[in-house]
């Protein structure tokens, strides 16, 4: 399916814009009569040679947040919002502001063959990613190649890993 300069000229106008790759196979359809897949916009917005703008999803309320709500100030449990929201923040500070505090959080998206993901942010600031698979194996992928965390904040990172599934 090939489209005129103008329609090319609209589409990159549209991801200028900020338009995301849903938006534009919505717009495709109502303005010029052409449904296409999903992964077919993908492909056009390549040949294209445009780059979609990241937006940051609104986050749902899920069991970290309701976790935050439901802990004691200075206990160290809740959310890790706050890193997510700052992936460049690597101050060795939790998100509860207690320098060395271990924080834990679950992913409400996971990935692909896991039962369950989250991050972590050990006592030394290291962050990392862990995986819980369908055979029941935790993987820690950490957020700089080579990072291996304190051997001393694996008990606590297991106790708040268990503290969330349970309150599952």
């Amino acid at each position: 399916m090939a489209l005129s300069e103008s329609q090319v000229e609209e589409v990159r106008r549209w991801i200028s814009d900020g338009a995301d790759i849903s938006q534009i196979q919505k717009r495709l359809s109502s303005e010029f009569g052409l449904n296409m897949t999903y992964m077919d916009v993908r492909f056009l917005v390549d040949d294209l040679g445009e780059t979609i703008k990241d937006k940051p999803e609104p986050r749902e309320e899920s069991l970290e947040d309701n976790a935050a709500k439901t802990s004691q100030p200075g206990d160290g449990l809740g959310s890790s919002a706050d890193t997510e929201a700052d992936p460049n923040a690597n101050s060795g500070e939790s998100p509860q502001g207690q320098p060395g505090a271990l924080s834990v959080g679950m992913s409400s998206i996971q990935r692909p063959g896991a039962l369950a993901s989250g991050d972590v942010v050990f006592s030394d600031g290291g962050k990392a990613e862990w995986v819980l698979d369908q055979q029941g194996r935790l993987a820690l992928i950490p957020a700089v190649q080579g990072y291996n965390p304190p051997q001393s904040d694996l008990p606590e990172f297991q106790r708040r890993l268990s503290e969330l599934f349970s309150s599952m």
